[in-house]
């Protein structure tokens, strides 16, 4: 079900606030749809337009279009005893149907070309994300390297299995030590780092993450995870309010996005990896750059180290600092890409401040 919040043009901003940032409502993408939905009167009976001028043409003439076979298709539900038709059908009946069958140009594009599951699919696709996320944390890759391999046995041994049931979409030292003296739970939000650079989870209860950013990559769809810790001391006690509290709200069609983004996600931060400590090397060398703000040149290197995985490597965040304000006018005015405030995306954003 579908509620809308009607209110005062003066409250936008206080809206936009809570709606960015509680993680409450619906997404973009789903609104949207929802949107063209109302407006072409798939969201209202036949038999009442509320607008009363007889704008709204009826529901099956909605369903002429181009397109694959399927779309031309007029829905229909099945019952137990026979099918229905879209028409006789009270609106509650047919949402879900018109997910799947309202024709987006977009939608029909990526589907053509078979890069998206069908929506019909969307809980194969969630169980794809959440089998990549724990693969990811379980270090299951191969390498060649003696080393590598013996490092690995060691963190899985001291590491269970992360099973995909303990991943949910939407440290140690002093940090460790305050947490097992006052009982309380750290949560670590991995979202920069990322699950193939840094390995974090052994020394947290949950680590939360940011799928929007580099799992996806294409920046055109939101989600976000947390994991348990089968080892933390809170695991029993958080597995049971997360199976109480828990709402698989995720829409299907951000699922299929976020399905199909994150299949390349590993060789994507690899070259990102490579990229961008290519590209501070180079920062780190001029005499115009003040300071190279990256993991690698940090002063605060040794515990990024620490959880550090075997094969990672630090990401593609990194700022600079100029010594001369024109230096840094000419160097913003000579970038040639993208400018923006995300970070993880599968092209350079950069964002001068």
């Amino acid at each position: 079900m579908i509620s809308a919040v009607v209110y005062p043009k003066v409250y936008s901003p206080v809206v936009k606030s809570f709606w960015q940032h509680t993680g409450e409502g619906i997404s973009s993408r789903r609104a949207e749809l929802c949107h063209k939905a109302f407006n072409d009167g798939f969201l209202a009976p036949r038999a009442t337009n509320r607008r009363g001028n007889g704008n709204r043409r009826p529901f099956t003439d909605q369903r002429s279009c181009k397109g694959p076979r399927r779309y031309q298709k007029r829905p229909s539900v099945k019952s137990e005893n026979h099918d229905l038709e879209a028409d006789s059908l009270p609106v509650e009946l047919t949402v879900r149907e018109q997910e799947q069958t309202i024709v987006e140009g977009a939608q029909f594009i990526e589907e053509r070309y078979g890069r998206n599951l069908d929506l019909s699919l969307a809980a194969k696709a969630k169980f794809a994300i959440r089998t990549r996320i724990a693969g990811a944390l379980k270090a299951e890759f191969n390498t060649d390297d003696p080393t590598v391999e013996a490092q690995l046995r060691a963190d899985i041994e001291q590491f269970p299995r992360v099973a995909e049931d303990d991943v949910y979409l939407y440290p140690s030292g002093r940090i460790r030590a305050l947490a097992d003296r006052f009982n309380f739970a750290i949560v670590v939000d991995e979202t920069i780092g990322n699950f193939l650079n840094v390995h974090v989870l052994p020394h947290a209860d949950v680590v939360v993450s940011s799928l929007t950013k580099v799992f996806s990559g294409d920046s055109n769809v939101m989600g976000g995870c947390s994991v348990l810790n089968p080892s933390g001391r809170f695991y029993d006690k958080i597995k049971q309010a997360m199976e109480i509290e828990y709402q698989d709200n995720y829409w299907s069609g951000d699922a299929i996005f976020m399905e199909r983004n994150s299949r390349d996600f590993v060789a994507r931060i690899a070259r990102i990896n490579v990229n961008a400590e290519a590209i501070c090397s180079i920062l780190e060398a001029s005499e115009l750059i003040k300071e190279v703000y990256y993991p690698k040149y940090s002063l605060t290197k040794v515990f990024y180290e620490e959880y550090r995985t075997a094969n990672g490597g630090y990401g593609g965040l990194f700022s600079v600092t100029f010594r001369t304000r024109p230096a840094a006018i000419a160097f913003y005015d000579a970038l040639e890409t993208a400018k923006g405030p995300s970070l993880g995306t599968n092209f350079t954003l950069r964002l001068a401040w």
